[in-house]
């Protein structure tokens, strides 16, 4: 009877298991292609991607910058029918780099799951907000760590200099 109960059980189980790493999979595939069409300035290929409600949204990048962009995903989570995929936009050039992370927020529209673009590009700008917050703090910590030194050699120049008297 045991063995009965174990097998329904895992026969219950197993699809269970399977859909949810196929609804992580599905969903992690489409963000990749979004952002790589965005990548290859594929504005019409990135609509597809997108929700009906929001592909109107993508504009074509006339800004063409010598920096490079990588967009490196990380973990999938799902709440209230939407699926978020952790995302890096990693932007450098010859002399600085800068991490924006931000989410890739999809849902399910007829089936399929669909980068709702407005929510992404909202989760941007707090992360490009943050990274800015924190390359201003070290841009201060280095200000102050001159100061500070500069404060020193001049004290010590003040008071080498009360010594030769």
């Amino acid at each position: 009877m045991k063995k009965i109960a174990s097998v329904i059980l895992l026969a219950f189980l197993i699809p269970l298991i399977f859909s949810c790493s196929s609804g992580e999979d599905e969903s992690l595939a489409v963000a990749k292609a979004f952002w790589q069409a965005l990548e290859d300035q594929d504005i019409e290929k990135a609509r597809s991607y997108a929700t009906k409600e929001t592909a109107a949204s993508l504009k074509p990048n006339d800004n063409e910058e010598d920096k490079d962009v990588d967009i490196v995903f990380g973990e999938v989570t799902f709440e209230d029918g939407k699926s978020i995929v952790e995302t890096t936009m990693r932007a450098s050039d010859d002399e600085t780099s800068m991490d924006i992370p931000l989410k890739t927020v999809l849902v399910k529209e007829e089936g399929e799951w669909k980068v709702d673009v407005n929510l992404t590009m909202m989760s941007m700008f707090g992360g490009a907000m943050g990274a800015m917050m924190d390359a201003m703090k070290e841009g201060f910590e280095e200000m102050g760590k001159a100061m500070a030194d500069e404060m020193k050699s001049s004290f010590e120049g003040m008071s080498n200099s009360n010594d030769d008297d």
